[in-house]
């Protein structure tokens, strides 16, 4: 199952040693997959990848890595972008993808379920609270992992929670 990865710079300048790119890397190495990474940090790169790019991928995962606000991610240009105009921008694009959030509190929102029913995602997954980037990474690189082997939610969910509670607890990762 493919990644396609939309990441904002995270301290502004790019290329950073700060970026996602090597958990891909990993991720890819270990499940003998491919993976797109974009940078996403305006809102024309933004619309651009999420409605007319194409990827040839059927379903996969999308890894939203930016950083967060509750219910929106920040582009690098520090516009925030909500759930609700996320799915406006999809559309049902992504339906049967699992949908990742690698970025603070986006999931502590009441538009989450909604969202997920809205785009047709299998999986929605991110984080309720701020959390460190060395935590973040961490738990994205073993949550990404694990997702290779769960389709179901609830057994993802189950899974995680077995083999890394206190991650999951620390880091407020939500599963839906």
């Amino acid at each position: 199952m493919p990644i396609l990865c939309l990441e904002a710079n995270w301290n502004g300048k790019r290329p950073s040693s700060q970026s996602v790119e090597s958990t891909l890397e990993t991720l890819c190495g270990i499940h003998q997959d491919s993976a797109v990474h974009l940078w996403c940090n305006t809102m024309e790169e933004l619309t651009y990848s999420l409605r007319d790019m194409t990827y040839g991928f059927r379903q996969g995962t999308l890894y939203l890595s930016f950083h967060g606000l509750k219910d929106s991610i920040l582009l690098a240009s520090g516009q925030r972008v909500g759930m609700k105009a996320l799915a406006d921008l999809m559309g049902n694009r992504f339906a049967g993808w699992n949908i990742h959030f690698g970025s603070c509190n986006t999931m502590k929102s009441e538009n989450a379920p909604w969202f997920k029913k809205t785009t047709g995602a299998r999986i929605l997954s991110g984080y309720i609270t701020s959390v460190g980037w060395v935590q973040s990474m961490s738990t994205d690189l073993l949550f990404l992992s694990e997702a290779y082997r769960y389709v179901r939610p609830s057994h993802l969910k189950k899974r995680m929670l077995f083999l890394y509670p206190d991650l999951i607890k620390l880091t407020g990762l939500v599963i839906l």
